[in-house]
């Protein structure tokens, strides 16, 4: 139920890193999906639905965070620690075991 349609980002996409809103940026290392809602108003509660198929048995990993936008502080994004992922941003991790 989001505003905006999901971007697709392949591997050499340019990316903003560093919460900088584009202003620092890196070359993707592997594919993601970037999704968006704005404005958004107070209180406001929004999903995203995903069917991912993955391509190989074995774990397979998944990275999730939220960052808001204008990020003026660590409250701007989730996780505030932990792992950080190809952006310099922090990632909350998930790993599922594919069976054949």
């Amino acid at each position: 139920d989001l505003s905006h349609s999901p971007l697709m980002i392949e591997i050499g996409d340019e990316l903003g890193s560093n919460y900088t809103g584009g202003i620092e940026t890196i070359q993707a290392k592997y594919p993601s999906i970037e999704a968006m809602n704005r404005p958004i108003p107070s209180g406001a509660e929004f999903n995203m639905e995903l069917l991912i198929t993955p391509d190989k048995t074995g774990p397979f990993v998944i990275y999730v965070k939220n960052v808001a936008i204008p990020h003026i502080s660590d409250d701007s994004h989730y996780p505030r620690q932990g792992i950080v992922d190809h952006q310099n941003e922090f990632v909350q991790k998930f790993t599922i075991e594919v069976n054949p």
